[in-house]
Order: structure tokens, then sequence, then C-alpha cells
């Protein structure tokens, strides 16, 4: 069975959304597929394995902001991994 990797995406349109698309969509690019009602998530079949890069994105955080991102990766067997990213321009 495939991994899945979630990214929650606030509803709304604003920069976190789209930081969380910009992300979601280079994990795309590693063969993966977007799923979810939202399209918050990336599901490769089969799961990735070894090294794997992607392309560098440019992620937006207005002049003395910040924003936190959660992934999680779980794996067919459900076991999970969360991580936060916190961005912070200032």
């Amino acid at each position: 069975m495939g991994a899945i990797l979630v990214l929650p995406v606030a509803h709304e349109a604003c920069e976190g959304s789209k930081n969380a698309g910009a992300l979601l969509d280079a994990l795309a690019a590693l063969g993966g597929t977007r799923t979810g009602r939202r399209l918050d998530r990336v599901s490769f079949t089969p799961a990735l394995s070894g090294g794997h890069c992607t392309a560098f994105v440019q992620l937006s955080v207005p002049k003395g902001g910040r924003q936190r991102l959660r992934l999680r990766a779980t794996s067919g067997a459900r076991t999970g991994d969360t991580d936060r990213l916190r961005l912070v321009c200032q």
C-alpha cells in the first residue's frame, strides 16, 4: 500500500493556503497524486523510498508575519510522523 502525506490547507485564500498549495504541488511532482476534499493530501503508490528532493519552492510570508504549517506522513500500515514548520519574516 502507498504512503499519504497530509498538509492541512486553510479554507480561505490567504498566504498560508498559497504556501501549502506550493508545497503540495512540489510533492505531487515527485510522482504523487493530490487527493482529499480540499486537495490537501498527496498520495504515493507505491510509497516513496530512498532520498527524494523537490524543486525549490517560493514561499511568501508578510514582513513581520509568521506562518505555521503542519505536515503528517502516514504509511499504508497507518504509522505516522508529524512535523511542524514555522516560517517567520523579520
